[in-house]
């Protein structure tokens, strides 16, 4: 971005200028969206945007000017003016695609530099491969700004990825997300804006007044305040969408039910209602993920807290998510996650225990040694498998691809004599196998005898139907069976109970 000041501008004056969130390489939202423009007016009354030939006259009020351009094709290598005054401001290299929000906390700021696929991704770019994607963040307390800029560019700026690329700093859930979606969408221009903050919570990135609208909620002196700092300088863009990855920090609160308006089930849906409506953008996509195991904070309730991530719904979108999709996490702990040689120092040359099993070719510590963790494995650092399923399921929701736009998810459960329990699911579309892990005195059925109907419309704004058995398996143990059953009996949907009340015995 470069204002440019012309021969006749009187000195000291204020000129025109378009606001940080856009520069040099930006992307703008395609059609049938109308890319949005603004920035400081100066001391103009009137301000024009220009586009090639197109000449758009921006509003002003209060020292702000703002345009709408028309709806724009894919693509573009586009010099985008605003003119006012005596002041001229520029931007380069711009094209239009699809522009998504990226945030949340660590685990979505997690800099690709702490995860595995980082070198494939790297070696992509360098074969001239994801030309499309184009990246920009907010500075964080885990990232640091990032300009916009083609992806081929972040790999040699500042240096480099040997020696500490803009590339390897930036958030790898969006990255991935962004990687995994080219893969389908081919040559369609990405725009990817960063802005999550790590260890932050979901009240945080709330307005006041819309946490007060769900009971239970954690009142601090830090909430809204990353809803004021990193949400609405964009809130004026047009979006495809959002991703959100969160939640860790809020696993000490009440997890809550969307229905009933309280606790985070109820937060969460009114994360994506508030979003939209400051975007003016209702029916935009939202996605979230689930947490992994590892994102427990020492807090109870993983799984009561997967359920609230949904709005206590347990799969998305669901009516009081329209719109939404959700990769599940809770498979996608990091594949080292048991530290023991790390807490034992094996891998640092000053070991305190036995580090039998910790060394060798594909060890622990050789693991750890191409890819050190951020913070320990709360942070998993295999991100391209969870940013794959959301990608997945965004193609399905977002772009209307044929596909399933989630795994099979836990409705409820029954006992079926005095051995067996059948399990429901809801989303069974597209499903092509089920797999459970072996042993633990389960028996398998075959797929052939598995009973499935009926696919979920994920653009039905009604209630979801009524459980679809997916998956039937019978238990040795009687005690397993009970255990199972009591656990499934806790679920809810919608405030409803799933699954049958259970006498312990």
């Amino acid at each position: 971005m470069r204002p440019i000041l012309a021969l006749a501008g009187v000195s000291g004056a204020l000129g025109v200028s378009f606001s940080g969130v856009f520069g040099d390489f930006a992307v703008l939202q395609r059609e049938p969206s109308k890319a949005a423009l603004f920035g400081d007016a100066g001391n103009a009354s009137s301000v024009i945007v220009t586009l090639g030939t197109l000449r758009v006259q921006a509003t002003v009020k209060d020292g702000r000017w703002h345009a709408r351009l028309p709806a724009q094709p894919p693509g573009g290598d586009w010099t985008i003016t605003a003119s006012g005054g005596n002041a001229t401001a520029e931007l380069r290299h711009v094209t239009f695609g699809d522009v998504w929000y990226c945030s949340g906390q660590s685990n979505m700021a997690l800099p690709l530099q702490y995860t595995m696929s980082r070198h494939r991704s790297l070696e992509a770019i360098q074969a001239n491969k994801y030309g499309n994607i184009r990246i920009h963040g907010m500075s964080g307390n885990m990232n640091p700004t990032q300009p916009w800029a083609k992806v081929s560019d972040a790999i040699r700026s500042p240096s480099t990825c040997d020696k500490g690329c803009a590339f390897f700093k930036y958030s790898s859930t969006c990255w991935y997300f962004a990687e995994s979606l080219s893969d389908r969408l081919g040559d369609v221009p990405l725009g990817m804006i960063h802005t999550a903050w790590g260890g932050s919570t979901i009240e945080e990135w709330l307005d006041n007044k819309t946490i007060a609208s769900c009971r239970n909620a954690t009142i601090t002196s830090g909430n809204q305040q990353y809803h004021d700092k990193r949400v609405l300088p964009y809130v004026d863009m047009a979006l495809k969408g959002w991703i959100w990855y969160q939640g860790e920090n809020d696993m000490h609160g009440v997890h809550g039910n969307s229905a009933l308006g309280y606790g985070y089930g109820c937060l969460a849906q009114r994360l994506v209602s508030s979003w939209r409506s400051l975007w003016r953008q209702p029916e935009a996509p939202f996605g979230f993920v689930t947490l992994a195991p590892s994102g427990s904070e020492g807090g109870n309730s993983m799984g009561a807290m997967r359920w609230a991530q949904t709005a206590n719904f347990g799969v998305a979108p669901n009516p009081a998510m329209p719109f939404s999709f959700m990769a599940q996490a809770f498979d996608l702990n990091d594949p080292f996650s048991n530290i023991t040689c790390y807490r034992k120092g094996c891998c640092s040359g000053s070991p305190h225990g036995d580090c039998n099993g910790c060394g060798g070719p594909g060890g622990y510590c050789a693991n750890l040694s191409d890819t050190n963790y951020y913070m320990g494995p709360i942070h998993p650092r295999d991100k391209k498998p969870v940013a794959a399923r959301l990608a997945q399921a965004a193609l399905v929701v977002a772009y209307g691809a044929q596909g399933s736009f989630t795994g099979p998810t836990l409705a409820g459960c029954r006992a079926n004599g005095e051995n067996a329990a059948r399990l429901a699911f809801l989303a069974c579309r597209g499903l092509t196998g089920f797999r459970f892990p072996k042993g633990g005195g389960l028996k398998i059925l075959p797929w052939a005898e598995m009973h499935i109907k009926g696919p979920y419309n994920p653009y039905s704004l009604h209630p979801l139907p009524g459980p679809t058995t997916c998956l039937a398996f019978s238990f040795v143990s009687p005690l397993r069976l009970l255990h199972s059953l009591r656990h499934c009996a806790t679920m809810t949907y919608a405030g409803k109970s799933f699954g049958e009340t259970l006498d312990s015995g």
